[in-house]
């Protein structure tokens, strides 16, 4: 007979409601230690977290034709694109699942959940590398979300061996793989310097590109892909980074950040140079909030660089109006951040103010020892160099994770969330450059194990944002976090070996 003043209203005498509590806590519990060694591409380094692997059609030839988006401004589309661009490769075969399948997940954790992680690049092998160390180190850290490359003017051959190398070193589950085409030649767009006579020139510099300007993939592909059949989610707020990004821990963002109406980014110091030297009205037109928008509205708002934190309800006309902006600011800034403050522009032109993420060290934004405090990046750089030197000496304990750069107990203070390591680092006898890694040393496993240049800064005529000036501590911890991700890489890809 059931006890029917048992606590909690449960009918069943103590013995029998002890054993049925151990059986439920039983089941819970395996299927949080079964689940991801059942479904092993999908599982993470970290505390049970796991990603999103969106498989593309890829079976058609053809492009949907793009819907109107509410709010565009007038005469922004989304970019068309000719069918035979559309890649008719198929992705690899896996079998996608979500993370809501495993348990319902409390509403905390679906802050994390939401976000999708992408980046852009071209097809060369020099930006494949720094992607697939990216991912590596994303997995490394317990990353959560989707993760998506979108990869510009590849052929059919390139494709073939992008999916190779994802398969290689993922086993096709962690990222999903869409290719554009190529969208550098600023010629295609007219105007007085499209037959390359007129020389590009602004404040009398020269632009180092001309008519081939790389960067404007970047907003073309981010609109391409989500004009796909299966992109961005709805609830799903689009993190767009760029490759030379490593994470350092999770992204895991308050509910108030990439939220309809309200973007987030970086904070650059790329400041208000379009509000002072543009012609706005010849980019966003005479009467937009674009040619309105004040120096004090740039420093507060759109001062910004990726990360770019985008909701699905804001993405489709904020890459429109980005790509929509590239050719016209590029013809009268023909300069490497063309792009960028086209995304500001464009930003302001439609009301979509930013809130400012402070989660990066790197080129293009700081090094900050006194927010960090002296101690910890004094702690960090030490065990830093401890993780170099055994990676010099090819131990079998170097770290493959960023993660292990950094105290792990003593110090409460956390790494920020980003790297960028678009400069040049040395410490002693060791430096770092990204230009001077042969991507075979990467992503070719005949090769040794990865090191670190020796005998102080290696030659390059390109020493993009020279450290000179830089504490050798953040050099050293810079130069671990790039070593070690590039090895975690290279043990998923050659059986071991970093």
């Amino acid at each position: 007979m059931p006890d029917q003043h048992h606590p909690r209203g449960l009918h069943c005498r103590r013995q029998r409601c002890i054993w049925t509590l151990m059986v439920a806590l039983g089941l819970v519990c395996g299927s949080q230690l079964i689940l991801p060694l059942l479904r092993r591409g999908g599982a993470l380094g970290g505390t049970g977290s796991a990603w999103v692997a969106h498989e593309r059609s890829g079976t058609t030839s053809t492009m949907p034709s793009p819907r109107p988006e509410p709010g565009l401004p007038s005469g922004a589309s989304l970019p068309r694109v000719a069918p035979s661009a559309q890649s008719a490769l198929p992705l690899s075969a896996v079998t996608p699942f979500k993370l809501g399948e495993e348990a319902e997940l409390p509403s905390p954790v679906s802050e994390v959940t939401r976000l999708h992680l992408v980046v852009s690049s071209d097809c060369s092998a020099y930006q494949r590398w720094q992607v697939l160390v990216q991912v590596q180190s994303a997995r490394s850290v317990g990353q959560r979300g989707a993760y998506t490359w979108i990869l510009s003017g590849c052929s059919e051959d390139d494709q073939r061996d992008v999916r190779a190398l994802v398969e290689a070193s993922f086993g096709g589950r962690l990222l999903a793989v869409h290719f554009t085409p190529d969208y550098s030649n600023m010629s295609t767009y007219g105007g007085p310097y499209a037959d390359g006579k007129l020389k590009r020139y602004f404040n009398g510099r020269r632009s180092p590109y001309g008519n081939k300007y790389k960067f404007n993939n970047k907003p073309n592909a981010f609109a391409h892909w989500l004009q796909a059949s299966e992109t961005l989610q709805a609830h799903e707020t689009a993190v767009l980074i760029d490759p030379d990004f490593l994470f350092l821990r999770p992204l895991e963002i308050s509910p108030d950040k990439g939220q309809p109406g309200r973007p987030s980014a970086q904070f650059y110091g790329l400041g208000d140079q379009w509000v002072r030297e543009f012609d706005r009205g010849a980019i966003c037109g005479n009467h937009s909030l674009c040619t309105a928008t004040t120096s004090k509205e740039v420093y507060d708002s759109f001062s910004v660089g990726p990360p770019y934190l985008v909701h699905h309800a804001d993405a489709a006309r904020l890459a429109a109006t980005w790509a929509e902006f590239v050719p016209r600011v590029y013809d009268q800034y023909p300069q490497l951040y063309a792009e960028m403050f086209a995304y500001a522009m464009a930003a302001a032109h439609l009301d979509l103010k930013h809130s400012y993420l402070r989660e990066m060290i790197g080129c293009m934004v700081s090094w900050p020892t006194k927010r960090f405090g002296e101690r910890w990046v004094l702690e960090s750089a030490n065990i830093s160099r401890k993780a170099l030197r055994q990676h010099r000496q090819e131990i079998p304990e170097a770290p493959r994770s960023p993660a292990l750069c950094f105290p792990r107990s003593g110090l409460a203070t956390s790494p920020p969330v980003f790297l960028h390591y678009c400069q040049h680092f040395t410490d002693g006898n060791m430096s770092f450059f990204k230009r001077n890694v042969a991507p075979g040393s990467v992503l070719d496993c005949a090769t040794g194990p990865f090191q670190p240049h020796s005998g102080g800064a290696p030659g390059s005529r390109r020493r993009h944002q020279s450290t000179r000036n830089l504490e050798p501590q953040w050099a050293s911890i810079a130069m671990c976090s790039i070593v070690s991700a590039i090895s975690g890489l290279r043990a998923e890809m050659c059986g071991g070996v970093g």
